[in-house]
């Protein structure tokens, strides 16, 4: 491979980084109505967590985004890291109500981070981040 077709970011990790730009925003969409339900709420801890969560998620997913280019593997791997986290958040979500079928947002949350960390651990992403 030449050198000047390892500066062009493999169609892998450019899709991992559009998908983590829907989940920065759907995340923050939901934070938003959550700020609006806590403000309206107050102080408890079930509307607190997921929105401090939320905030967190994003903010982690906003770096990744921003510093993907630098081509760092800590970039990479705090990518894997927090669909990591999504993932479990999701399934325990899912799989902790009322005993009724997991709703769309979370098989959609799911299904986009499974994706990520897919195509963040594909042979071109693990060779553009190690390069």
């Amino acid at each position: 491979m030449q050198p000047a077709q390892t500066l062009v970011m493999p169609g892998t990790v450019r899709a991992a980084r559009t998908i983590m730009c829907v989940q920065m925003v759907l995340t923050l969409i939901m934070t938003a109505i959550l700020a609006l339900l806590f403000a309206q709420v107050g102080w408890n801890a079930i509307v607190l967590l997921p929105l401090l969560y939320g905030i967190a998620s994003a903010v982690v997913i906003v770096l990744v985004v921003v510093k993907m280019k630098s081509r760092r593997k800590w970039v990479r791997w705090t990518g894997i890291g927090i669909q990591g986290v999504n993932v479990i958040s999701y399934v325990v979500g899912a799989f902790s109500g009322s005993g009724a079928a997991p709703n769309v947002g979370e098989l959609l949350g799911l299904g986009l981070s499974v994706a990520v960390i897919v195509l963040l651990l594909t042979p071109p992403s693990t060779a553009w981040f190690d390069a």
